[in-house]
């Protein structure tokens, strides 16, 4: 009876350390799968990006104009690359959005 006993409680010792195992592995899962499709969005707006500059670029050749309503050409680069930037970052947004550089 003995015997059986502690077979008992290590066989629940084992379940138990594999559910723990178990949930680990789909907190996991569900955290890469998330991570996944962040990257699967920030991806599709860089190509969203890449397509609204070539849209201006040719609009721009019709209109007769390289670089309508901006002083460079860096300001158009940067709303894309602030895309997947996590922290608020006012002064590049203001400087993106800006008819000048400064």
């Amino acid at each position: 009876m003995e015997t059986l006993l502690t077979v008992a409680r290590d066989t629940a010792a084992a379940s138990e350390s594999a559910e723990v195992a178990a949930r680990e592995t789909v907190a996991a899962a569900a955290a890469a799968r998330a991570a996944d499709e962040r990257n699967r969005q920030v991806q599709r707006l860089g190509h969203i990006a890449e397509l609204v500059e070539r849209i201006f670029e040719k609009a721009a050749a019709e209109d007769g104009r390289t670089r309508p309503a901006w002083r460079c050409i860096e300001q158009r680069e940067l709303p894309p690359l602030l895309v997947g930037a996590e922290l608020p970052l006012p002064k590049c947004d203001h400087l993106a959005g800006s008819s000048e550089a400064r």
